[in-house]
């Protein structure tokens, strides 16, 4: 019975794990992160935008090129997989990166982003609310990179919300499978 018991959970775990790292497979990979920065010529704006998050001490906190994907339905929405924040927003992902650093990453281990920032056209189009925080360049969408279950990993995320929702303004968006949203703009949950 206890055997049948792990064979479940171990199951349900695998399949919100895969489905969440099949979504990030959804997520344009860095081969084409690289073509689109030399399409757009933009090689020498994300060098900037680099030193920027080396100037805060968030730069390793996850790749800095993941922070720029729109999201995972880019090619159904039919628009670029990428995009670059003004310049005036660039620190504005400060805070949200030091909390994944320091309360999300030691909890539920590394995480993938899968939407960073956000254009209004391609917001709308993905059916994005219209007070986004992806549009101010404040919140992403993550998927966690260490097998957890959906269960266990929203129980998780509740607990860190709880412990810390005021002290960091945390908004949290518990998605299907294992894919979340984390802001530090105000504290809320949904």
């Amino acid at each position: 019975m206890r055997l049948l018991a792990a064979l479940i959970l171990s199951t349900g775990c695998a399949s919100a794990h895969q489905n969440s790292l099949r979504d990030a497979t959804h997520a344009p990979d860095r081969e084409q992160f690289d073509t689109w920065l030399d399409e757009e010529d933009l090689a020498a704006d994300y060098a900037q935008f680099v030193g920027v998050l080396k100037d805060g001490n968030v730069h390793e906190v996850v790749p800095p090129w993941q922070l720029l994907r729109q999201g995972t339905d880019w090619a159904v929405v039919n628009h670029p997989p990428f995009a670059m924040p003004p310049r005036e927003l660039w620190t504005a992902m400060g805070p949200t990166l030091r909390f994944i650093e320091d309360e999300l990453i030691p909890r539920i281990g590394p995480v993938e982003v899968v939407s960073g920032f956000r254009t209004q056209s391609f917001n709308a189009q993905a059916g994005g609310s219209t007070g986004s925080r992806h549009l101010t360049f404040e919140a992403v969408d993550l998927v966690p990179l260490k097998r957890h279950t959906r269960r266990s990993l929203h129980q998780e995320l509740e607990s860190i919300h709880d412990t810390h929702s005021q002290e960091h303004s945390l908004g949290l968006g518990l998605y299907q499978n294992t894919r979340f949203h984390v802001d530090t703009w105000k504290a809320r949950r949904w």
